[in-house]
């Protein structure tokens, strides 16, 4: 079960200087947020925002991450702090959706 895109754009506007391109690629939050909710696995999300493969597999690491709880690895990788427990919490569900597939495992 996703996180509603409503939330995920919200946090995505709070730390889009983060998020966007690094992390999510190119949108707006509220495109993006939408994107995560609605696209059926990471290589979907992918090419609707036109990830390159080292974008794709930075989102991939960054949501593993998130997922299990490396808070260390995802500041290191350009997390601001205050953005942590968010981070874990809509990533975390996002993965556990089967987003990432087999590489989520």
């Amino acid at each position: 079960d996703r996180p509603a895109s409503i939330i995920l754009k919200m946090f995505i506007q709070r730390f889009h200087y983060w998020l966007i391109p690094g992390v999510l690629g190119e949108g707006s939050p509220d495109t993006l947020s939408k994107l995560l909710t609605e696209e059926r696995s990471v290589d979907d999300y992918a090419k609707k925002v036109n990830l390159t493969a080292e974008q794709r597999n930075k989102l991939v690491r960054t949501m593993e991450f998130a997922r299990d709880g490396r808070v260390l690895d995802l500041i290191l990788d350009g997390m601001p702090e205050d953005a942590y427990r968010e981070a874990y919490a809509l990533f975390g569900r996002i993965v556990d959706s089967g987003f990432l597939g087999s590489e989520g495992i």
